[in-house]
């Protein structure tokens, strides 16, 4: 039987195995601890990246409260080389994904859409 660490793990490796483009996923807690990755994030500094993204991904929430937008529940960033898709699961946790820059976002948006509710699933 498959622990809940390991169910989340094969989600996020297929999240990384099914779009062409996508390099990791991880999924972190509020307070920015990875609970699970994989891909090219499983080779970096995890807890740095959790915690600097899972901050961003809170500022972001604050101003969406400011703007009353109804809430936040995704934030791209996009860099020269790579984008940064965040995505909120539940109340708690941040579903990250990092893929080339010349990803559809549309597709990466679109697979942490369907990957959401298998994590709630396993949580």
């Amino acid at each position: 039987m498959e622990s809940i660490e390991q169910k989340v793990k094969a989600i996020l490796a297929g999240i990384v195995r099914d779009v062409e483009g996508i390099e990791g996923a991880l999924l972190v807690d509020n307070n920015g601890f990875v609970l699970s990755s994989s891909g090219i994030v499983a080779q970096s500094d995890l807890d740095l990246i959790g915690g600097i993204l899972t901050s961003l991904a809170n500022v972001a929430i604050k101003v969406g409260e400011e703007l009353d937008t109804g809430g936040i529940n995704g934030l791209i960033v996009e860099g020269g080389k790579k984008q940064i898709y965040m995505r909120k699961i539940g109340n708690y946790k941040t579903l990250i994904i990092i893929s080339k820059r010349e990803t559809p976002i549309g597709m990466v948006t679109y697979i942490a859409r369907k990957s959401e509710p298998m994590i709630n699933e396993v949580l």
